[in-house]
């Protein structure tokens, strides 16, 4: 599993980080976030954008620990979460959904029931890439 996390630097620079979190046992992968997180040691960051998953939000919290900033310094936005493709696909390999998907005319606009699109998610994300622009 993966958490994906940006960091923001002072004045305005963001630094966009993959912590990863593919741990064998709990402790390793906190250990692997803290190492993670010294590499931005020296950026000046001021903020940390999650998504709103709780592995996400527990990972924000270790690097912001680590970093010395306020858990309040955390920006979670609902607009960052995964792609929901459906909950038919839930606990299936993505690969089971893409088969099905680019089998489809038009595979950026394909939606499953309850799901969304790839443009769909593009275009959330990108509403708020926007919003903090």
């Amino acid at each position: 599993m993966y958490s994906v996390i940006g960091v923001v630097s002072t004045p305005t620079v963001f630094y966009f980080q993959e912590i990863v979190r593919r741990d064998n046992s709990e402790k390793e992968g906190k250990q692997k976030v803290k190492e993670s997180a010294q590499g931005l040691l020296q950026k000046g960051v001021s903020h940390i954008i999650a998504s709103p998953y709780p592995r996400t939000q527990e990972t924000a919290r270790l690097v912001a620990d680590e970093l010395g900033i306020p858990h309040s310094s955390i920006i979670t936005d609902d607009r960052l979460a995964e792609w929901h493709v459906a909950s038919s696909f839930d606990g299936k390999p993505f690969s089971d959904y893409f088969e099905k998907r680019n089998a489809s005319d038009d595979r950026y606009h394909y939606r499953l029931e309850d799901g969304e699109s790839y443009a769909d998610v593009i275009s959330r994300a990108g509403a708020y890439l926007y919003d903090i622009e």
